[in-house]
């Protein structure tokens, strides 16, 4: 925590999203299979994947009610932050897919 200058509660937040996100980890990565079409799972780097699993995770399973728009941000937000510009392109739109394929 001291390391990274966050709080217990955010460390519990995200120990909360990691389970949350776990419990529909087959179906998630499923869906990242199909859209992400002329990838593989395995060779979609691990901080684009975490993203996305996070931000399919919010989308379609959390009933937290988070505007889907929302989701689609911080996924976005974290890639810019801790990949790069171009990976939040790539995050933006599988998870564009998805929100369309929900809300058509």
């Amino acid at each position: 925590m001291q390391h990274h200058k966050t709080s217990k509660k955010n460390i519990c937040i995200a120990e909360r999203l990691f389970h949350s996100v776990q419990e529909y980890f087959s179906q998630i990565d499923q869906m990242i299979a199909q859209k992400a079409i002329g990838y593989k799972l395995s060779s979609i780097p691990r901080v684009e994947r975490t993203a996305l699993r996070l931000g399919i995770y919010e989308l379609c399973f959390s009933k937290e009610g988070i505007p889907p728009k929302v989701a689609i941000s911080e996924a976005i937000r974290l890639v810019r932050k801790f990949a790069t510009a171009e990976s939040g392109k790539f995050v933006n739109g599988i998870l564009d897919v998805i929100y369309k394929d929900m809300f058509p």
